[in-house]
């Protein structure tokens, strides 16, 4: 399965770009519509957005899950144009 996905991206390198835009959509409505799956629960795991909200507080851990979905949307953009118009195969 995993070769299939690859050989797909292969061939189709721009769509990628369309995964990060999609990726970092969701999370910025995340962040912005303050969802529970990501920002709490009652463990409490650095490794996850959720202990930042628990270390630092839901509006720092919102701030952070914004700026990586900008960032996200930024990158996917950039990856599908570079992709698309610029790189000849």
């Amino acid at each position: 399965m995993i070769e299939k996905i690859k050989d797909f991206f292969s061939e189709y390198p721009q769509l990628f770009g369309i995964v990060f835009c999609f990726f970092g959509i969701l999370l910025l409505l995340a962040a912005i519509k303050n969802w529970e799956w990501l920002l709490g629960g009652p463990s409490w795991n650095l490794q996850k957005i959720e202990g930042i909200s628990n270390f630092f507080g839901r509006t720092a851990a919102r701030i952070v899950s914004g700026i990586f979905g900008i960032t996200a949307i930024i990158a996917g953009i950039v990856w599908f144009v570079v992709y698309t118009f610029l790189y000849k195969k």
